[in-house]
């Protein structure tokens, strides 16, 4: 069987008085989702998930502010025959 794969970006997205508040965002073709909208949209599209990959301070992420890591989702769907 052979596969394609899709990656999308996972991010805190900050909101309210000093950026204390947030949610996790996925970034799906340039658009953003809350976390749980984006992996339900990719879902029903039959991507499954198959990696989560925390990404390093060189990409936006601090150690110790997990509340700044930046993740890499990877997906995958069996190419149509």
């Amino acid at each position: 069987m052979k596969w394609q794969y899709f990656k999308a970006y996972c991010s805190v997205k900050r909101e309210g008085l000093l950026g204390y508040k947030g949610h996790r965002v996925l970034n799906i073709d340039g658009q953003e989702y809350e976390l749980l909208e984006g992996l339900n949209f990719l879902g029903q599209q039959e991507w499954e998930l198959v990696a989560v990959h925390q990404l390093d301070e060189a990409y936006g992420g601090s150690v110790g502010g997990i509340r700044d890591l930046r993740y890499l989702y990877l997906f995958k769907k069996p190419l149509p025959v």
